[in-house]
């Protein structure tokens, strides 16, 4: 009996192990289920604050293309051409525009995002301060500048403030759709004047300048590692010693790959035939000619008037641009027109008829002079500097560096996610 009443009392059992299982099983699918839901919250919340944070940081990066950064005054790209001209000419103070924003654009990123460009002052928090002795202390509006007296360290950082830049503040929003993830970036700049003197003379060449038959005239300092056929400066090349050779991927101050993007309409150029001639009819506005700046064959031939006394006149605040022509193992030509600004070419540049040039070439290969060509500036090759024909090389640092003052490339001092 006992037997029979033990199994009689085990009857059900296996019902309530099962439902008991059951219950387990549903908790750890609730629960599955949940963690899952959770873990997809997550994973979509990291998403859209990425999202956000990219879309704002595009915005940074878009205010720092789209900035123009002279030695004065910043502006945006998107200035119209008469305000353009009245900046250039020093009687505009005020930002032709300050802010921009993506809504009307299809970024295909799930979001806007906005940009906004100001001064940066003291009075900001975040800011810097020179802590003038005047009492007004940190706390007040003035104009942070890129120099020394405000803390700015470095070897490129001026020493005073006499002559320095502004340095500008970015604030940067965006927000995805739908979801509406906001995010902010905060960024300060200033320009950054490109290096535009050789490390000896006004003309610099890591091989060699050679001057070849015609009326070649050279007018300036001459440094190369050997100088052939030179008179005049040419023949005091280099006083001294050589300074040996410059490293000019980075020389100008930014590199090269780098500064491409800085370029300015119509370059940069992408050169994919083995020789091209281009049209320098947009490569920049020089100064207007003096009595003595004519081109004519006639003038250079019989008195060759150009003499370091012109070199004032060429010095003014009219447009000036970065034309960066990337032809590495290819060759460039030029075969006349004008320009004013700074030339980059990455491979070999040719330069023949009635070429007239104000500010800096900058070659990477060889640079060959064969025409009635006027350069008033600084030239640097990497490789051998051939002058052959009617070519008046006057060297000028004030030139090139009045050049070089009209063209600011943003240089990022910090920036921050608020």
């Amino acid at each position: 009996m006992k037997i029979k009443g033990i199994i009689k009392d085990n009857e059900g059992f296996a019902l309530i192990l099962a439902l008991v299982v059951m219950a387990a099983m549903t908790a750890i699918g609730i629960g599955a289920l949940l963690l899952s839901t959770t873990d997809m919250l997550i994973a979509r919340n990291d998403r859209d604050a990425k999202s956000a944070f990219y879309l704002a940081e595009t915005g940074m990066e878009e205010a720092l293309g789209r900035t123009d950064l002279p030695l004065s005054h910043a502006r945006f790209v998107g200035e119209t051409f008469a305000e353009r001209q009245t900046r250039i000419a020093g009687t505009s103070t005020t930002f032709a525009a300050d802010s921009f924003d993506s809504s009307s654009l299809n970024l295909g990123m799930g979001g806007t995002y906005g940009a906004t460009l100001s001064y940066a002052t003291e009075s900001m928090a975040d800011a810097w301060c020179d802590d003038d002795p005047v009492g007004n202390g940190c706390d007040n509006d003035e104009i942070v500048l890129y120099c020394k007296d405000f803390g700015f360290i470095g070897t490129e950082v001026p020493r005073t403030c006499t002559y320095a830049v502004p340095v500008y503040r970015i604030d940067s929003t965006s927000a995805t759709s739908p979801s509406g993830t906001e995010a902010s970036v905060r960024a300060y700049m200033a320009a950054s004047t490109l290096n535009v003197q050789p490390p000896a003379g006004d003309m610099f060449s890591n091989t060699g300048i050679v001057a070849g038959g015609g009326s070649t005239s050279v007018s300036g300092s001459v440094c190369s590692e050997n100088t052939t056929n030179c008179a005049g400066d040419c023949a005091d090349a280099c006083p001294g010693s050589y300074p040996g050779d410059a490293f000019m991927d980075d020389y100008l101050g930014v590199d090269l790959t780098d500064l491409k993007n800085y370029a300015d309409s119509p370059s940069p150029y992408n050169q994919v035939q083995q020789t091209v001639t281009y049209d320098t009819s947009d490569w920049g506005d020089p100064c207007p000619a003096g009595d003595d700046d004519d081109l004519s064959d006639a003038d250079i031939n019989s008195d060759n008037n150009f003499t370091s006394d012109d070199i004032p006149g060429h010095i003014c605040g009219n447009e000036s641009k970065i034309i960066y022509i990337d032809n590495l193992n290819k060759t460039a030509k030029v075969t006349g027109g004008s320009g004013r600004g700074i030339l980059i070419v990455k491979g070999d540049l040719n330069v023949t008829g009635n070429f007239w040039w104000e500010g800096m070439i900058y070659v990477m290969g060889e640079l060959n002079g064969n025409g009635t060509v006027v350069v008033f500036g600084t030239m640097m090759a990497n490789n051998t500097i051939n002058f052959n024909g009617n070519v008046t090389a006057l060297g000028s640092i004030e030139v090139a560096a009045g050049v070089a003052q009209t063209i600011g490339i943003p240089r990022m001092l910090r920036w921050s996610r608020q």
